[in-house]
């Protein structure tokens, strides 16, 4: 009796936690669009899923002007933070 109530509990825990991350990957767009491509087979979906985040952050890091040219990244200049605990605050300029 104590097993089955022990497994039972642990049956109910794993199917929670399954539902939540169901949850999460159904709201995320990168998800959907391998679902559709796919037909729904789930090897598929996540190779698919993980090369479409690949060509995202790919994309993200060569983003240019208008004009074609490399963004160039803000740098960050420490300025003193005399808020009584000694650290710095960083500041973009």
């Amino acid at each position: 009796m104590e097993r089955t109530d022990r497994l039972c509990k642990q049956n109910a825990k794993a199917i929670a936690e399954s539902m939540k991350k169901a949850k999460e990957s159904d709201a995320d767009p990168l998800y959907q669009q391998a679902r559709t491509e796919c037909g729904g087979y789930d090897t598929c979906v996540t190779d698919r899923v993980a090369k479409l985040r690949d060509q995202k952050k790919t994309t993200t890091a060569t983003t240019t002007t208008p004009t074609g040219q490399p963004k160039q990244s803000q740098k960050k200049t420490q300025i003193p933070d005399y808020r009584g605990k000694g650290g710095v605050k960083a500041s973009a300029a």
